[in-house]
């Protein structure tokens, strides 16, 4: 076989690897792609466990509303100071 033969098939055998191993890149990318967006959709079509749990003050609100509450909740406890009249 002479070298330029032998330098034609060297070269074709090059190309032939290297479009095989682009085609699996883009054959792994497409399964992760599709695999990403499976999981996207389970994630937006199952309900957390946070949407099941009682929600406090805190949760709902803010840490400034659970105060406001609080602040409520004892004017209604404690009865009103009675006033001098002087």
């Amino acid at each position: 076989m002479n070298s330029i033969k032998f330098s034609y098939a060297a070269y074709a055998a090059t190309w032939t690897i290297h479009l095989l191993y682009i085609g699996s890149l883009v054959r792994r990318y497409r399964r992760f792609e599709t695999g990403t967006q499976r999981a996207e959709a389970e994630v937006r079509t199952k309900r957390s466990w946070q949407t099941y749990a009682p929600r406090t003050p805190f949760q709902r609100g803010g840490i400034y509303n659970a105060f406001q509450s609080v602040c409520r909740a004892l004017r209604k406890s404690v009865p009103p100071p009675e006033r001098r009249n002087s």
